[in-house]
């Protein structure tokens, strides 16, 4: 993943041929990917990011220039990708507010100024990978565990929803640690928590997005401001809860269903001495056999966020979305089982598998690929 600090918070726009008047459409609650836009965080359902445009090519792309730039006033990170539809651009800022502008001029055409909950803390940063639009509206996640909806045209919200209600739970602290660590001096930042960073998709009417947050663990602070994240700090112990990926309806935002991602059997895995790939794992399995009755609740903490929009295909109602970071983050003690395998970023067995599901009369069924 990579981390973009855009401390002047500008947006820069080239000359890209832009045809399409300023007009959002309201459409059916299913994302359209018309020649000219950029509708939903991959473009299309495949999540391929390609454009079909071909007005830009290898022998014009060096004479490209500036046309217009967005001051958004926002100093922070942004991962955002820019959506246009119908000559729209919709723009998510950092802290979840949202701008929609002319895309020929940069003409800001209303701006939505998100408040967080002052009772919630932001465990991993203000950034947000941007907006879904369909149906009318525009779709957002929040920071503070809301999706919300916008009114395309004037931006008004329409409706806000808690998608984790009471269920905030406990976040590391240094204090966690142990005085003789030298760890326990260090600064670091974020927490494990409960929040939303992926980008909303809209498919049949339901609006699709996961948590994540909740295996975000302590991060030493980086040498500079602009810094990327330090590494993870491994605290043990009960924090954090399972992740999850739900559909809301695009009318009202009630729920139609919800994938926890840390099943409640099972969650340990096998006790393997070696990778798939036959490199040891180093595991004392017989005392992690040992531990299990000391953990059973283990998956009550299980983390497995859901970071990155959901692929679909359409033809066979399939979704497809990844998942990652088990809590604790780094140190096993508290979740025996299948344990980190090199080469996957930390993701313990119930974070390695592709989650694969099926999108039919409303609900979801894991399929277990």
């Amino acid at each position: 993943m990579t981390l973009l600090r855009i401390l002047t918070a500008v947006i820069a726009i080239v000359c890209a041929g832009l045809t399409a008047c300023a007009s959002v459409p309201a459409g059916p609650g299913t994302i359209q990917a018309d020649d000219g836009d950029w509708p939903s965080y991959g473009r299309d359902y495949s999540n391929r990011r390609f454009s079909p445009l071909s007005q830009i090519d290898r022998e014009n792309v060096g004479r490209l220039a500036l046309r217009w730039e967005y001051r958004s006033g926002v100093s922070a990170t942004f991962q955002a990708t820019p959506i246009v539809v119908g000559g729209v651009m919709f723009l998510a800022l950092p802290f979840n507010h949202v701008v929609a502008l002319d895309a020929r001029s940069g003409r800001q055409l209303w701006r939505y100024q998100h408040v967080r909950r002052p009772n919630r803390a932001m465990c991993c940063g203000p950034a947000n990978r941007g907006v879904a639009v369909a149906d009318g509206k525009v779709f957002i996640g929040t920071v503070d565990a809301r999706l919300i909806a916008l009114d395309a045209r004037s931006g008004q919200k329409l409706w806000d929803i808690d998608v984790v209600g009471d269920s905030v739970t406990r976040a590391e602290v240094v204090g966690s640690l142990s005085d003789a660590d030298p760890l326990s001096r260090a600064r670091v930042t974020g927490a494990t928590g409960v929040g939303i960073n992926m980008a909303p998709i809209v498919y049949g009417n339901k609006v699709i997005v996961g948590i994540t947050g909740v295996g975000y663990g302590l991060h030493l602070d980086g040498p500079r401001e602009d810094a990327p994240l330090g590494a993870v700090v491994g605290v043990a112990g009960r924090y954090g809860r399972p992740g999850f990926l739900a559909a809301y309806d695009v009318a009202d935002g009630k729920r139609i269903w919800q994938f926890d991602t840390i099943p409640d059997q099972g969650w340990e895995g096998s006790y393997a001495s070696t990778t798939p790939f036959g490199v040891p794992l180093n595991r004392d399995t017989d005392a992690e056999r040992r531990s299990e009755a000391k953990y059973a609740d283990a998956w009550r903490y299980g983390g497995g966020s859901a970071w990155s929009t959901p692929a679909i295909d359409p033809a066979s109602g399939m979704l497809f979305f990844g998942t990652g970071n088990p809590s604790p983050q780094m140190d096993d003690i508290s979740r025996p089982g299948r344990q980190p395998v090199p080469g996957f970023a930390g993701r313990t067995r119930c974070q390695q598998r592709q989650q694969a599901l099926a999108l039919s009369a409303g609900a979801a069924r894991h399929l277990g690929l």
